[in-house]
Formats: structure tokens, C-alpha cells, sequence
């Protein structure tokens, strides 16, 4: 396949009538030729390395030898369009006139990647047509030279100038006469781009400028064709109209908004590391993440740090005497038991002063596990995924200093990553077994006090299956909270190992959820089979699946969740690092399924990408969206922004502060897509 032709930096377009001079006049506006008159705002913008000229035989070949030889001596590339009239006499001539202006316009606009677009030269039904022609292809700026004085009291130097006099600054004198101006160009229509039916969208290579040698051939005029789709009011609604027949997922509202040509390039470009950055400043929502492995090592030494200056010296030297005894690089990790034995909490935080960053480290991601399929293939199992969390989370949440800090950290992510949503999930029985609704309560305070108004954070209560005889209190105590907190306890939430107590067996314990009207998540399908998916969706009436992974394998069910709008929580890394799919960027991964998101989006499934565990999968919300379109190569920045799109509309909040905040990010997301791309 040929390469694309390299764009010109910067070109000017101009027409051109019987006195030559405007060209240099024009180009003259990104030079020093007008000194101190020069227009502001060009300090930054290299002159044209190149000069289009549109004009008839008969004033090119008045002008040709001075313009070729000014251009010699300003090292300027000269192209010029021809109109074989020798004179525009009559209405046919202009109009012969006004197409040419049109195609050389639409060419030059694909051509560069600056345009000027000069109304200087010419008659003025040409210098209408150019501003006509450049406001519908677009161009970035628009140039005028005006005469400043009646024309036969100008020197005579400017009145019959030669090549050189424009090579070098004006005089003071010469520059009196001259008014140079520019003005702001206009982006491109946007019913120009619009594909739709038998409209394809208007290309140069369909509308060629007309050479001498062309001139006998008839062909489709361009000015007619976009007068024909100005007036077809219904284009550009047809053209959404198509695009939404074609989607499974509706996307933000104010993409349609956007040009057709940009929304055509957002299908089709494939979402990679470049786009990093435009994805860490959209406005997103998280829906699971583990408060328990929310937080970095450098996060979790300043919550430890908090813990310790609240111990006394004895409770210091005895916590740090006892992790010391510990065995620290044992590949069994024995160390975690250890951990649990005496004050866990003051443990932790003596872990954290005896031992740097980069030490802990090495202890929680050892080098020797690949943090792939951690389940199935490494001796701990489950455990060796949870492991980089045993000093976070329930080891440290019961602790009153501990909260703050978390909380600190928990807002640092959801700046630097522009979370504006965020449902937590933790357990709040394991932080504090005697009044877990209290610590909740203390949870929801700190993030009022901490938490900016661009941030909203909820929370769902986590309970374990495989403790079932203490789920039915821990259920009673969730159906409490949501109703005491309902602006901050949102769901209920059943993890822990899928292979111990199907949820058909625990149906009879959410009794108290359901009378509550509490949201519920349901851990599964998280590599075991579609079944308990299907128990989760029928007999614990699950809001939203976490994972749902093998959801695929059972049709009949896909299609109820499509059809019910059942969301999936999907987190790339960790399901990788649980699970093992395969994944470029980890060799051991070669052998391992393809993650199953493109089956799952294309059946119309709703689902939204997640995190999981941030400092356990060491990952950001961003970094899910880099990973997932590494692990499938064809996730395109379409797909993205609907997939960030149903995270919003799936949130357990209420609707009035779902609607508050989907309204808000769809207004961000065109302004900040537009400003990438423009």
C-alpha cells in the first residue's frame, strides 16, 4: 500500500488579477516586510514553504516573470491553478471561476497542515468565492493587504515594484500605504464528511482542480454538490440515524454532536498507549474496586505511619521485635499468618518502619511469580493474587488512624485519574466486628470533610460466601445501613471463592436485602461456569455481575442479560492475573484463552471496565482501557467512551445523582474529544 503524500507544513492560497504584487504582499504578513505593522498572533508560525496561485491565462502571463522571479529569491515552492478564460466576461466565466476556487481549496485543505486562504487579488466575486471556499473546507486563518490611500499617490517604487523590493523589509514610507490584516479561519463543514446511503464524504481526488488540458471534460461540479447536501436538511440526522442502527451500545449524547469526519476517525482508530492521556482526562466512574487493595506501597506506609504515632513505646518495640522474627522471603509467604498473631494493625505499621519501598516490594511481588493465572497455577492459589494486599485493608481499617490517610489516598487516585464516581466495596464487619454501621458512618464523614465536589464516592458492603452462617446478620446489618446511610451505603456485594456455596444455596439469607430494595453486585463467573452466573442473575437478583466471564458460554442467559440490562464489571488485569487470558505484554500469558470482552460487547451486553484492586494489580482505571485494547487489538476509542458510558449509567446511586453526573461528564467528553483532536 503507498504511502500517504507528505503534508506542506504551511500554505497560502490566493487568487490573483492583474497586479502581481499582492502575493508578495500577502506572504509578507508572516515576514518582517511590514516591521512594526506586522499583525499579532503569528509570532509562532513559520512563513508558507509554499504559494498556490489562482488567476487566468491572461493575468498569469502579465504577472509570471515578476512572481517567478520573487519567488526564486524567497526560496518559495509556486504552483499555479489556470482558468483558460482570458478574461471573467461573462457569468459562465465566473462561474467557471468559482469552481476552480472551490476544487483548489478542497485540495489545498487536505494538503497541508496549516492553510491560509488570501482575499486579496483578483475581482471581487473571486475574493468572495475564496472566503466561501475556505469557510467551507476549513482553514486556519484568513489574509487581506488593504490600501491605505488613493493608489496614484503611493511611491512609485510600490506603485511599479520589481522582484527585489519585496525580498526585504519595506521602508517606513512604502509601509504607510499598506493595512495588512488577518482574520480567523473556520474548521471544515461538517456536512462535507457525512457517509450516508449514495453520499460519500467529499474528497479532493473525486473533484480535481481543472487543468488546461481537462478543460474539455465534463465533470460533477463541485459547487453543486455541496449547495445539493446544504440543503438536505435530513443528511445529517440520517447519518446519526445510521450509526445508531449500527451500535449495541448508545455512546454520550454529545459525540453525535461532533463532526461526522471525527466521529468516523473515533470508530475507527484503535485504542493504545498513545491515547493515555486523552483517557486519563475524561470523567469517569469506577464501580468495583476493594477498598482493601485500593491503595499504593507509598500510600499504605502513610496510613502505617499514622497508626504508629497513635502506639505507645512499649506497643512499638514489641510489634517491631516480633516482625522481625518473621520469614519475610518464604514462598509459602508464612509471614501473613505471622502478621495476624498479637496487634495486627501495629504489626503492619512496624512492618512499614522497618522496611523501605522498594524492600516491601520485592516482598509482595516477588519476582519469581508471574502474575498469571494465579489460580490455577501458583501453590497459594487465590491467595497469591490477594497477597500484595495483607498490609492494607482489614489489617489496618479497624484502626482509628487509619482512616483518614485511606481516605487521603483513595481521593489522590480518583484526582490523578479523574474519577468522578466511585463505588468502594469493602467489609465492614472485619474492620470493626461491634459496630461496623459506625465505622461506616465514620468512613462517610471523612470523605465529606476531604472529598472536592467533583468527586462522589459510595459504597457496597461485601459479604463472604464462604462464611455462610454469618451471613444472614452480616445481610441483616447491610439492609440497616442502606437504610440509615442511603447516600452512602448503595449495594450489597458477594465475593470470596466461587467454588464454596453457590448462591442458590444462599438465596435465603438476602431476604432482608431484597426487603430493603438494597442493589446488588454478585461476584461470578469469574472462571467457574455460566451456571452461577445464572444463580446470581435468578436467585439473589443481581443488579450487576462482577467479572461474569463465562457469561458467553450459556446464550440463552446472554441474551436475558442483554435484555434486562444486567451489567458486567470487567477488570482486565486482575482477571488475567486470577483467571489467565492472554496478554502481549506477559510472555507466560501465550497459552492462556482470549479475553472474551469483544464476544460479550457485541452481543449488547451492558458492561463497563474496572479496576478491582488497585495496588493489589498495581493499575489505574486508564490503565484498564490500555490493557483490555492491548489483550483484544480491537478495542476502538468508540467503544471506550460507551464503555465509560455505562459505568455512569449502571452506578448504584440514586437517579437524581446519576443523571447530575452523567449530564455533567457528557458535556466534558465533547469538549475534551473536540480540544484532542482540534
Amino acid at each position: 500500500m503507498p504511502n500517504a503524500p507528505t503534508k506542506i507544513d504551511h500554505l497560502l492560497v490566493t487568487t490573483l488579477g492583474t497586479t502581481w504584487g499582492v502575493v508578495p504582499e500577502v506572504y509578507g504578513i508572516f515576514t518582517d516586510l511590514y516591521g512594526e505593522q506586522k499583525p499579532t498572533g503569528l509570532e509562532n508560525i513559520s512563513p508558507p514553504g509554499a504559494i498556490w496561485v489562482i488567476t487566468t491565462l491572461s493575468a498569469w502571463a502579465q504577472s509570471e516573470a515578476n512572481l517567478e522571479t520573487w519567488a526564486q529569491l524567497s526560496g518559495i515552492e509556486l504552483k499555479t491553478f489556470l482558468s483558460p478564460d482570458e478574461d471573467l466576461a461573462s457569468t459562465a466565466d465566473v462561474e467557471a471561476m468559482r469552481e476552480l476556487i472551490f476544487r483548489v481549496v478542497l485540495l489545498a485543505s487536505e494538503s497541508a497542515n496549516s492553510l491560509s486562504c488570501s482575499l486579496a487579488g483578483g475581482r471581487k466575486t473571486m475574493s468572495a468565492d475564496m472566503q466561501e471556499a475556505a469557510r467551507t473546507f476549513g482553514c486556519d486563518r484568513l489574509l487581506h493587504v488593504l490600501s491605505n490611500g488613493n493608489f496614484a499617490l503611493w511611491p512609485e517604487i510600490l506603485r511599479n515594484p520589481t522582484p527585489e523590493l519585496f525580498v526585504e523589509p519595506l521602508t517606513k514610507e512604502c509601509r504607510r500605504w499598506l493595512l495588512p490584516v488577518v482574520l480567523p479561519g473556520a474548521r471544515r463543514l461538517d456536512l462535507l464528511d457525512v457517509r450516508f446511503q449514495a453520499n460519500a464524504p467529499i474528497h479532493s481526488s473525486d473533484f480535481p482542480p481543472q487543468s488546461k488540458e481537462a478543460q474539455g471534460i465534463k465533470h460533477r461540479r463541485l459547487i453543486d454538490v455541496i449547495a445539493a447536501r446544504q440543503n438536505d436538511v435530513g443528511l445529517m440526522s440520517n447519518f446519526i440515524a445510521a450509526i445508531e442502527q449500527d451500535e449495541q451500545h448508545e455512546n454520550w449524547r454529545s459525540l453525535y454532536r461532533l463532526p461526522p469526519s471525527l466521529i468516523q476517525k473515533l470508530r475507527n482508530t484503535q485504542l493504545n498507549e498513545t491515547h493515555r492521556t486523552l483517557l486519563q482526562s475524561l470523567p469517569k466512574a469506577e464501580l468495583h474496586c476493594h477498598i482493601g487493595g485500593i491503595l499504593h506501597i507509598p500510600q499504605q506506609r502513610r496510613v502505617a505511619d499514622a497508626i504508629w504515632q497513635t502506639l505507645s513505646p512499649t506497643k512499638q518495640h514489641n510489634a517491631l521485635q516480633h516482625i522481625k522474627t518473621l520469614d519475610w522471603h518464604a514462598p509459602e509467604a508464612t509471614w501473613r499468618n505471622g502478621l495476624k498473631h498479637g496487634d495486627r494493625a501495629a504489626n503492619v505499621a512496624a512492618t512499614f518502619q522497618h522496611f523501605d519501598n522498594s524492600t516491601l516490594e520485592s516482598i509482595l511481588f516477588p519476582e519469581s511469580t508471574t502474575r498469571v493465572a494465579l489460580k490455577s497455577t501458583h501453590a497459594l492459589g487465590f491467595a497469591a493474587y490477594e497477597l500484595p494486599g495483607e498490609l492494607s485493608g482489614s489489617a489496618v481499617l479497624g484502626h482509628s488512624a487509619a482512616i483518614a490517610p485511606t481516605v487521603s489516598g483513595i481521593l489522590e487516585n480518583c484526582i490523578s485519574d479523574n474519577i468522578c464516581y466511585l463505588e468502594l466495596r469493602g467489609s465492614p464487619h472485619k474492620y470493626d466486628a461491634g459496630a461496623p454501621i459506625d465505622w461506616l458512618k465514620r468512613l462517610a464523614n471523612e470523605f465529606e470533610k476531604q472529598a472536592p465536589e467533583s468527586i462522589t464516592i459510595r459504597f457496597i458492603w461485601i459479604g463472604d460466601r464462604r462464611k455462610e452462617k454469618h451471613l444472614p446478620h452480616l445481610i441483616q446489618q447491610a439492609a440497616r445501613a442502606h437504610i440509615k446511610l442511603p447516600n452512602f451505603l448503595v449495594g450489597l456485594d458477594l465475593a470470596g471463592d466461587e467454588g464454596t456455596n453457590k448462591p442458590e444455596e444462599l438465596a435465603p439469607h438476602f431476604l432482608p436485602a431484597f426487603e430493603a430494595c438494597l442493589p446488588i453486585t454478585i461476584h461470578a463467573g469469574e472462571g467457574e461456569s455460566a451456571q452461577n452466573i445464572w444463580q446470581a442473575a435468578y436467585q439473589l437478583h443481581a443488579d450487576r455481575i462482577g467479572h461474569g466471564l463465562t457469561l458467553a458460554e450459556h446464550p440463552s442467559l446472554l441474551t436475558r442479560f442483554r435484555d434486562r440490562r444486567i451489567c458486567l464489571e470487567l477488570c482486565p488485569t486482575s482477571n488475567r492475573e486470577v483467571v489467565g487470558f492472554r496478554d502481549p505484554q506477559f510472555p507466560g500469558s501465550s497459552h492462556c484463552a482470549d479475553y472474551p470482552l469483544p464476544q460479550l460487547w457485541a452481543s449488547g451486553v451492558p458492561l463497563t471496565l474496572c479496576t478491582d484492586n488497585i495496588g493489589i494489580s498495581r493499575t489505574t482505571l486508564t490503565g484498564e482501557y490500555i490493557t483490555a485494547a492491548r489483550m483484544i487489538s480491537d478495542l476502538s476509542l468508540w467503544d471506550a467512551l460507551a464503555m465509560i458510558k455505562q459505568a455512569y449509567v449502571h452506578a448504584f446511586a440514586d437517579a437524581k445523582t446519576r443523571t447530575r453526573l452523567l449530564k455533567k461528564a457528557d458535556q466534558s467528553m465533547h469538549t475534551l474529544i473536540h480540544q484532542y483532536y482540534y
